[in-house]
């Protein structure tokens, strides 16, 4: 996984912009070793390739990982849920605090989640690829989410990842 190092210090238009350097990076098949090496928590998502669950492992010197799973549709609820794995290192961190960080993103997901989907929300307000315009109700329904893309000007689009993954 390519690092982005000092993110605690950096805002988040750098961030992204860094990000989007290091996917076209990885697409062109131009990672160095420098840029794999050195990171402390990774992200590992799997969503994309539908897999519901599964255990990511820490790499060498690494405090923790997250695992995102695909949605997986619940019993007489309208809408998935997905299932994020945390993996980290006991000797840095015990499952209380492990508990309460995933408790917490839970949380700010959810409330990310109902500033797009307010309370009867039509799908004519729902939010779209600002490259190819799919809606998301029609990317989920078809195991695709929403990015957002942060520009160094600052400005902030919604991609798909599909628009994502080819945009340059």
């Amino acid at each position: 996984m390519p690092v982005i190092r000092d993110a605690d210090r950096k805002e988040i238009a750098a961030i992204a912009a860094e990000m989007r350097e290091l996917v076209v990076s990885y697409l062109d098949d131009r990672l160095t070793v420098e840029l794999l090496a050195g990171g402390t928590f990774t992200v590992t998502d799997l969503s994309g390739e539908n897999v519901v669950a599964f255990h990511p492992l820490i790499s060498r010197g690494q405090a923790a990982i997250l695992g995102v799973c695909a949605e997986v549709s619940l019993p007489g609820a309208g809408a998935g849920a997905f299932n994020l794995v945390l993996g980290f290192d006991h000797q840095l961190s015990e499952g209380r605090t492990a508990g309460r960080f995933l408790g917490e993103l839970r949380e700010r997901l959810a409330n990310y989640e109902a500033t797009f989907l307010r309370d009867g929300a039509t799908r004519a307000k729902e939010p779209r690829c600002a490259r190819c315009e799919a809606g998301y109700h029609e990317l989920a329904a078809n195991g695709h989410a929403l990015v957002q893309s942060v520009h160094a000007d600052g400005s902030v689009r919604l991609l798909c990842k599909l628009c994502f993954e080819g945009w340059t």
